[in-house]
């Protein structure tokens, strides 16, 4: 029996009609951009729970498969999962709870002192400008007119817009405590999705792989489940190093305020610690208020927590950063600050946060599917062969083989 060919020309029909549709698609999210975000921030915020879980689960994974590894040949494996499980789940909800415990009294005992000698604060900034008018007097008519201004600036600002809206104020610190109280809940059933997926990892991904080639070609199956190990990789290592690192330069901020004796150590240790979380802007973000947080009770002091945070950004930028993140993403600096900026201004801080390893995994995307069609068209792959003003030759297959490898 005579095998039939394909019909040539409605393979051709597929890959136009396949085309199509995907121009129309990215035409449809490009005009409705706006809804497509809104729908995909709400898909997000409802799984709150479930990627809370997911990361818990990449940092307390470590743990728990060292656990179940230590007590498989003494228990089995039933109980070395049980005990893995208890102990890594006790671990993580002491660790929270210790952080938690640690630092809300702090920050709220922070908060309200501030509050209460917020006036004391003002007047010591216009002692010291007024001495500083003294010994500079060229300066004198300058810290004058600006110290009015602002003072006035700010009386202004409390009558017209802090008393006429104490209602509306007291109902933003409601949505505010009832915002965290939310955070709260996600955090215990993340958890619990925490807990399953520790247990269920091994059966789930299984079932997902099957489905990926039960519908999808095998060679592309294939490929979505190496650029999936990658992204786990990727994400995954990310994740824990920046949090190690952001640990770190909290631990350095409130060990250099406690010795130089400087004021809310603990609330802007935690400011700074946090707010590094964010790649590149992030400690300028959280440098800022810090600043002038202790600016107001001692300018001097402040002055020098200013040099300290641009000290300690380069020595985290260059030294500490690498040594725990390496080169686990490949994203130069030039394009951290893209990606951070870009997704930032789309999806605000959580998107500043995951830029980079996003960012990382798009661009590897596109350079292999590049690299293919390069190699299909005899290209070479190397970048310096497309230097400015450099004609690009044409290399033999083996030449391109060779280079993928390699």
């Amino acid at each position: 029996m005579i095998e039939k060919k394909p019909d040539k020309y409605k393979r051709i029909s597929w890959e136009v009609f396949k085309v199509a549709a995907g121009i129309c698609l990215l035409v449809f999210l490009l005009i409705n951009f706006s809804m497509v975000k809104d729908a995909v921030g709400k898909v997000f915020t409802v799984l709150t729970p479930i990627w809370m879980g997911v990361i818990l689960c990449f940092l307390a994974n470590p743990l728990y498969a060292f656990l179940r590894k230590l007590f498989e040949k003494k228990t089995g494996v039933s109980w070395a999962k049980v005990i893995a499980t208890i102990v890594t789940t006790a671990v993580v909800v002491a660790v929270i709870y210790g952080l938690f415990a640690l630092i809300l009294p702090q920050i709220s005992d922070s908060v309200m002192t501030l509050i209460q000698q917020a006036p004391g604060y003002f007047e010591k900034i216009g002692a010291f400008l007024e001495e500083f008018g003294t010994k500079h007097p060229e300066w004198k008519d300058t810290i004058e007119k600006a110290y009015t201004s602002v003072t006035g600036y700010l009386e202004n600002f409390v009558d017209t817009a802090v008393v006429p809206n104490l209602t509306s104020i007291a109902a933003s610190v409601f949505t505010s405590v009832k915002s965290f109280a939310v955070q709260m809940y996600n955090l215990l059933i993340g958890i619990v999705a925490m807990v399953y997926l520790l247990n269920v990892k091994e059966t789930i991904l299984p079932k997902l792989k099957k489905l990926l080639f039960a519908f999808l070609k095998k060679e592309t199956a294939e490929t979505f489940c190496d650029d999936m190990k990658k992204f786990v990789k990727i994400f995954g290592g990310y994740i824990a190093g920046k949090l190690l690192d952001s640990l770190i330069i909290g631990v350095l901020c409130f060990i250099f305020m406690s010795v130089m004796k400087m004021p809310y150590t603990l609330l802007i240790s935690v400011i700074i610690g946090v707010t590094n979380i964010i790649p590149f802007l992030g400690p300028f973000i959280g440098a800022i208020p810090s600043s002038l947080l202790i600016i107001l009770i001692d300018p001097k002091m402040g002055l020098i927590f200013i040099v300290f945070i641009l000290i300690l950004q380069q020595l985290d930028g260059n030294v500490i950063g690498p040594k725990i993140l390496g080169q686990s993403t490949g994203v130069s600096s030039f394009w951290v600050l893209v990606s951070v900026i870009l997704f930032g201004g789309l999806f605000g801080a959580v998107g500043m946060v995951f830029a980079i390893p996003i960012w990382a995994i798009l661009t590897g995307l596109i350079n292999r599917y590049a690299e293919k069609h390069l190699q299909q068209k005899g290209l070479p792959l190397e970048d310096s062969a497309y230097a400015p003003g450099k004609k690009v030759e044409a290399v033999s297959k083996r030449e391109a083989d060779e280079t993928i490898e390699q």
